[in-house]
């Protein structure tokens, strides 16, 4: 299987609505620059070799960090 990045849609219907991010980032006085994918706001994410949302409880140890990035910088890329 071929892997590939998500799209920014892909990503979209996952984090940046998510109320973790946001709540967070507003608790903290940061929506301006963190809760949500955005230009000009800091980034930290990882992107994963597979949906972990569907991916069964016996194989999620497999799952592999393909990318992560922090305050905008890719700091791993595999």
């Amino acid at each position: 299987m071929e892997s590939r990045h998500p799209t920014l849609e892909e990503l979209d219907a996952i984090a940046p609505n998510n109320p973790i991010h946001c709540n967070s980032a507003y608790a903290s006085y940061e929506e301006d620059i963190k809760g949500g994918i955005e230009v000009g706001k800091l980034a930290d994410i990882i992107v994963l070799d597979r949906d972990i949302l569907s991916c069964s409880k016996e194989r999620f140890n497999e799952v592999k960090v393909e990318m992560t990035m922090i305050d905008g910088d890719f700091e791993y890329i595999r």
